[in-house]
């Protein structure tokens, strides 16, 4: 039992090379999925708290926004990885605006007909962005990331001792007219520490990135592309999405594409949302998620604004 327990949870790191399966982007809410991931400028109020914090800057209403995304594993077909993040924004009129976001990776999956957690993640992070005028926007997160074996795995696990560490990201925005963003992002620019406080092995990190896109931002249509290089692992990714409004932002509707590492496939992403006065819902599916859910996710987001 020990044995295929050790297996699995080294099956789960190896697969994610930690943080909830990096290319899968767990920070991002069901309004940036359905757009194909491309939201260094085009990024919602809670997307640009992970993602490009200078989105943060022209920010003029306090928002909260809960995600839910359940992911097939892929270990045996019982495994799931749910993932809920939480986002709020606070502006500052004329003094740009503060956001917060906690995320939460679960692991679980069915071992001898029990269901067990096997592994899990936790992110915190805390973001500012200020419009230096009209043109410039510029931002800064500051995250807390640890990670953690499940309870449920025995005491043959309690000797690993997951590192709480420090990351951030940078972000900037430049707009030669109002309609068009050009955006520049760092993500997780100083690298989550991955092995255990007891382990003897070499250092490794969550992958380190540099994100660029444009994008056309309009009240009717706004379309979308960003190109990714992760420095860690030398892939390069290009997501490109668009977003069509209805009745005055009433209804929405968007659709996009990944392209993971260029020769990993195709990811097809599309989604809609409605608004109600003060609130907000969006659902996202892609399909697929690379080896992670073979059956596509599903994202679904809830939020208020005021």
């Amino acid at each position: 039992m020990k044995r295929i327990n050790f297996f699995i949870i080294i099956l789960i790191m190896t697969t994610f090379s930690l943080h909830a399966a990096f290319i899968e982007h767990p920070d991002i809410d069901a309004r940036g999925e359905s757009v194909g991931s491309a939201v260094v400028t085009l990024g919602s109020d809670g997307n640009s708290v992970n993602n490009n914090p200078a989105l943060l800057g022209t920010v003029d209403l306090i928002s909260l926004t809960v995600t839910g995304s359940p992911l097939s594993l892929g270990v045996e077909d019982s495994s799931l990885i749910n993932c809920l993040l939480a986002h709020g924004v606070v502006p500052f009129k004329g003094a740009g605006a503060l956001g917060i976001s906690a995320n939460l990776l679960l692991v679980h999956a069915e071992i001898e007909g029990i269901s067990k957690n096997l592994y899990n993640e936790y992110e915190f992070s805390l973001a500012y962005g200020y419009a230096i005028n009209s043109s410039f926007q510029v931002g800064l997160t500051a995250k807390l990331q640890t990670w953690s074996i499940g309870k449920d795995l025995g005491a043959e696990f309690d000797d690993i001792d997951a590192p709480l560490t420090f990351n951030a990201n940078i972000g900037a925005i430049f707009k030669p007219i109002p309609e068009l963003s050009i955006g520049l992002a760092g993500i997780n620019l100083i690298g989550m520490k991955i092995n255990s406080k007891s382990s003897t092995s070499a250092k490794e990190n969550v992958p380190r990135s540099v994100k660029a896109g444009v994008g056309y931002i309009s009240p009717i249509i706004n379309v979308a592309g960003d190109v990714e290089f992760v420095f860690d692992t030398t892939d390069f990714n290009i997501y490109v999405g668009t977003e069509k409004n209805f009745f005055a932002n009433l209804f929405r509707v968007g659709a996009g594409i990944k392209l993971l590492n260029i020769s990993d496939g195709v990811v097809p992403t599309a989604g809609f949302g409605i608004t109600l006065k003060m609130f907000k819902v969006d659902y996202a599916f892609s399909y697929p998620i690379s080896s992670i859910a073979p059956y596509g996710n599903h994202k679904l987001t809830a939020g208020v604004r005021f």
